[in-house]
């Protein structure tokens, strides 16, 4: 069976915490959740599995491709949505979109702006008037 996600022996060391040789794999169309305690080392997961943060592991592939040699590939293929945006509160959705537009290549604006629409949310308005509700927005 292929797999969507494989990890061999990751290992992530903070000063005070160690994720340490993790390996899974997660076979297409799967689900995956993580459940633990605050402080157990899901984010870090995540993050090592983004290469937000360096881990040392033996191998990681995602979509059938390789962390090391294929990231950028990898990036415009998956989509990752975590608790806070990360961009700034003074941006505006319409100057998010225009950013991201330049970074990947199969980027829809006129799809972007339609989601916009169809939320609610106010394109030219700063992140930091929106409402938790409006920063939440999602497709389902």
């Amino acid at each position: 069976m292929k797999q969507a996600l494989h990890i061999k022996n990751l290992t992530k060391k903070y000063k005070d915490f160690t994720l340490d040789h993790i390996s899974l794999d997660l076979p297409y169309g799967m689900i995956l959740g993580l459940i633990g305690e605050n402080g157990s080392g899901k984010s870090t997961l995540i993050n090592s599995i983004l290469n937000i943060v360096k881990a040392d592991y033996d191998e990681v592939h995602i979509l059938g491709q390789d962390l090391k040699s294929q990231e950028k590939e990898i990036k415009k293929e998956i989509a990752v949505i975590f608790n806070d945006s990360h961009y700034g509160e003074n941006l505006t959705p319409l100057f998010i979109g225009k950013m991201l537009s330049g970074i990947y290549t199969d980027w829809d604006q006129k799809k972007f702006t339609d989601y916009l629409k169809q939320f609610h949310l106010p394109e030219k308005k700063r992140l930091k008037t929106f409402s938790t509700g409006m920063k939440v927005s999602r497709v389902d």
